[in-house]
């Protein structure tokens, strides 16, 4: 898998870098690149939990930065939660949303978990990636569907929000089948065949400030124990 991932990452690296990165330098972050852990490789039943975009990453020097260099920036930050800023690197304890995804992993043992996120490409500083770059990244880094054709999960939970219309674009049309209104619970069937089973929530802050946290983690829990 993570050869596989470096050839598609190669393939579009300095085209990203050449139309996108340089030219929106300071607003523009790194792309999110995926390295596979070993237990998500050997597990029977894998998971693929899906953010908005990346906040951040994008403090390295474009001229001498691989793809390799950044998937391990990402894998350290998804394996330890550790966030490299421009001069030290920064244990994140109290997110909400990796709190909700280390409780889903620690009920699910016998489970490969990944991290992914719709969008790419997001902003240099803050969360929230422009349309500009948005339509630069899709046309310059198109990989999402690639990357889920090696990564084979099984299910995937996207912790997204009313982002609905990101993953319509980004992803594939669906219709969603209402199951819990008040948690933004619904599952989504998408019309891409390639597409699993999918489930697709409230961003985990938003269901910690309305006391909606630990019964949708317990529900979404349950989908996957289900699989």
């Amino acid at each position: 898998m993570n050869d596989a991932l470096i050839d598609l990452y190669e393939k579009y690296w300095e085209s990203f870098i050449t139309n996108v990165y340089k030219p929106y330098m300071g607003r523009c972050a790194y792309p999110f690149l995926i390295q596979v852990p070993q237990q998500y490789i050997e597990a029977n039943k894998r998971v693929m939990i899906c953010g908005q975009e990346t906040q951040g990453w994008g403090k390295r020097n474009p001229d001498t930065t691989s793809v390799q260099d950044i998937q391990q920036m990402y894998y350290k930050f998804m394996d330890n939660n550790i966030w490299h800023n421009s001069k030290y690197d920064v244990k994140i304890t109290n997110s909400p949303y990796w709190n909700f995804n280390r409780r889903l992993s620690k009920s699910n043992l016998d489970v490969g978990f990944i991290f992914q996120n719709v969008v790419k490409v997001g902003k240099y500083e803050k969360a929230g990636c422009d349309n500009k770059i948005y339509e630069l990244s899709k046309q310059y880094f198109p990989v999402w569907m690639e990357e889920l054709k090696i990564l084979k999960p099984d299910l995937i939970i996207f912790l997204t929000g009313t982002y609905d219309w990101r993953i319509k674009e980004e992803i594939s049309t669906f219709n969603k089948v209402p199951i819990r209104e008040d948690l933004l619970l619904d599952e989504l069937r998408f019309d891409n065949p390639l597409m699993p089973k999918a489930y697709r929530t409230n961003h985990p802050r938003f269901l910690q400030a309305n006391k909606r946290y630990y019964q949708t983690a317990d529900i979404i829990s349950n989908f996957i124990k289900e699989l």
